[in-house]
């Protein structure tokens, strides 16, 4: 008798227990939506330098030159309010003969929006092609042109493999 008395209206539990309900649920179930921290993006191509730069251009290309410095080149996206963190990207830079000629990592740290991190590929021909190359930019160099593959990994996961082709 005396516990009914405290709860002379009725109302008034139900209104209690239904704010603990969302209350535990919103606990059970973690941060709500907007609350939640979003992972940034990324977006990899590849290119060559920009005329009268040192950076990457930001057109993505397909085709290049024996003679170009080729650029896998990594844009980071992520929300303004996140957080400095930490990436490596390694390019695993596979011939026309499918074999790894050159492996770069780079370990770079992302501040949000617009953050772009690099790395390249320049290819040689054996010692003395120099000379050879004044009069036939390919000589020396027939074992670069044809299709190669450029594997993208960003902290140890496979990202993306982008294709493209090297010509003289």
């Amino acid at each position: 008798m005396k516990f009914r008395s405290l709860f002379k209206n009725k109302r008034l539990p139900r209104k209690r227990c239904w704010i603990i309900w969302l209350s535990l649920t919103a606990l059970l179930v973690g941060q709500p939506a907007w609350a939640a921290q979003v992972k940034p993006t990324f977006r990899a191509y590849l290119t060559t330098i920009q005329a009268n730069s040192n950076h990457p251009r930001t057109i993505a290309q397909e085709h290049f030159e024996c003679s170009d410095t080729i650029y896998a080149v990594l844009e980071v996206t992520a929300p303004d309010r996140q957080q400095a963190s930490d990436h490596l990207l390694i390019v695993n830079w596979l011939n026309p003969a499918d074999k790894l000629q050159e492996k770069t990592r780079v370990e770079f740290k992302s501040y949000g929006k617009g953050t772009r991190a690099w790395a390249w590929l320049r290819l040689s021909g054996s010692s003395g092609a120099s000379i050879g190359q004044m009069f036939d930019p390919s000589f020396g160099m027939s074992e670069f042109i044809g299709k190669w593959r450029a594997e993208i990994n960003i902290d140890k996961k496979r990202f993306d493999t982008i294709r493209f082709d090297v010509l003289c």
